[in-house]
């Protein structure tokens, strides 16, 4: 079947819960199962876009091309990869993987072909040249990327592909939100209506500005690359695609509903629980995130997957705490046993002397705690002299009891960087305030969300670590049982709200841009 359009294209994606595509424009004489598809510097960037597991790689035979800063093991990540046919029919890949060629540096797409029944012929090095024009599309659907090819000899649509935003994090890729996925859901409308918000969504060119603005962007991933291969030239010529901007781009569409928010003033406390058509109210502490992600048709999650548009959203008050992700412990006591017999061994009696048992309270790296004297360390990277080690079964996150030489837990650089690599890709950080709410109802309090928010592109788990090392991200679990027996496992890496947010932020972002939703 021959793709015709976008439409086309869409409902084929659409059929396996894809809602939006990145998209490149593959190199006339690259981008093939031999040469890998380029796809960009680093993991900090492809790397988040797509759900992985990061492994160790082997170790690079290249001994004349290593430009890279020492100190980083080599590592890759693997896809949960298939590719879709014409048909609508899935047909997995399971080599599939991205590789990190930190010594370029670059990462490329690979392994694609290798053991698929029905792999994209336009991939293959000595078929490439008849296919003409060669697109590629990628989706992602729960653990799923899901890929397809599209060409000039077998679709109109390769051949005059619309012009496409890029991509904030990886700019090589254009970035299709599918047809109407944009406009407000008539759920989103009842939710807005229902805290005096009416949403008049808007589409609109982007300006000749951020054509130039991301035009340079382009330039300088060309300018500065000392690409393997011809990755240079595939940057230039993926550029083309991305002359002229008619669809809004994912931060513009964000930032369009946040500035709705914004102007609808006060909203009360509400929570959008799954299963429910409408949100319900919400009286406790956590309702300003709750009320946030409502009002944006987002219901509450505890998966790896970002909340809107790509981005995960945070939301936040001055001077308060902002939970960053929650893994638990996979080594040590706590990672070896049960939640109950952690509790059993390293609970402590609550304060307020009703029967609960915690485990709770600050751990800043190199920093004895307070209350327990248990201290966080990074392990497998030296702070001196930033380097990490060779193998990444070395690196790790320990919490340890110097008087009784007990390893209490433990995250392995495995378990750190498949929590944060996919959630965090880019992130956008709200700041609220919150009144009292009038009458006697179940909302318990209202909310309001400020005009400036930061958004912030572009992490990886180094990053991660290295704030980890300097106190900035800590660990403030929050485990309890209660004396009826209720269990609540609350292992809680955060960040704290200070003046200097953004100076917070840059340790963990490449960049951190103060933006104005109004």
């Amino acid at each position: 079947m021959k793709i015709e359009d976008l439409q086309q294209l869409e409902s084929l994606f659409a059929a396996h819960a894809v809602s939006q595509l990145y998209i490149k424009k593959l190199a006339p004489k690259q981008d093939n199962e031999k040469n890998q598809i380029y796809l960009g510097k680093g993991l900090d960037g492809i790397g988040n876009l797509f759900p992985s597991e990061v492994i160790e790689r082997s170790a690079s035979e290249s001994t004349g091309k290593r430009k890279s800063s020492p100190g980083k093991p080599k590592v890759e990540a693997k896809l949960d990869f298939f590719w879709l046919d014409d048909e609508g029919a899935l047909h997995s890949a399971p080599h599939t993987k991205i590789i990190d060629y930190f010594q370029f540096p670059e990462i490329r797409l690979s392994g694609f072909l290798r053991d698929c029944d029905c792999a994209p012929d336009a991939l293959r090095r000595d078929k490439q040249q008849k296919y003409g024009q060669r697109i590629l599309a990628l989706g992602v659907s729960g653990r799923r990327t899901i890929g397809m090819v599209i060409t000039e000899l077998d679709d109109p649509l390769a051949v005059d592909f619309p012009a496409l935003p890029a991509s904030e994090v990886c700019p090589i890729l254009g970035v299709l939100i599918f047809r109407g996925s944009h406009l407000e859901s008539e759920r989103q409308r009842e939710i807005r209506l229902q805290t005096n918000l009416d949403l008049k969504p808007k589409r609109k060119p982007r300006p000749k500005s951020a054509i130039k603005q991301q035009r340079a962007l382009f330039d300088s991933d060309v300018s500065d690359g000392k690409a393997h291969g011809d990755s240079k030239r595939e940057l230039t010529v993926a550029t083309d695609l991305f002359d002229d901007f008619s669809y809004l781009s994912p931060k513009e569409l964000l930032l369009q509903e946040l500035g709705d928010i914004h102007r609808g003033g006060w909203h009360p406390s509400v929570r959008l629980k799954k299963g429910f058509t409408e949100p319900q109210p919400f009286k406790h502490p956590q309702g300003g995130g709750y009320t946030l992600e409502a009002l944006l048709g987002i219901p509450p999650n505890a998966d790896k997957a970002p909340d809107k548009y790509g981005y995960e959203i945070k939301s936040f008050t001055k001077s308060g705490k902002i939970s960053l992700m929650t893994p638990t412990a996979d080594s040590g006591y706590e990672g070896e046993h049960d939640f109950r017999g952690f509790m059993a061994r390293y609970g402590l009696p609550g304060k307020a002397g009703d029967g609960r048992v915690v485990f709770s309270g600050v751990y800043r790296c190199n920093k004895p705690n307070k209350k327990t004297g248990y201290v966080l360390r990074v392990m497998g990277y030296d702070a001196d002299k930033d380097e990490f080690s060779e193998s990444t079964e070395k690196i790790k996150v320990v919490i340890q009891d110097d008087q009784k030489s007990e390893l209490i837990s433990s995250w392995s650089f495995k378990k750190l960087a498949d929590n944060w690599n996919r959630k965090h890709a880019s992130a956008c950080y709200v700041q609220r305030e919150r009144r009292k709410h009038a009458g006697e109802t179940d909302h318990g309090n209202d909310y309001r969300y400020f005009d400036e928010v930061f958004i912030c592109e572009g992490t990886d788990i180094w990053r991660l670590l290295r704030a980890i090392s300097k106190g900035v991200v800590y660990y403030d679990p929050g485990h309890e049982i209660y004396a009826h027996g209720e269990v609540k496992q609350r292992p809680q890496w955060r960040i704290s709200v200070t003046k200097k947010l953004d100076e917070t932020l840059s340790h963990l972002y490449r960049e951190i841009n103060l933006t104005t939703v109004s």
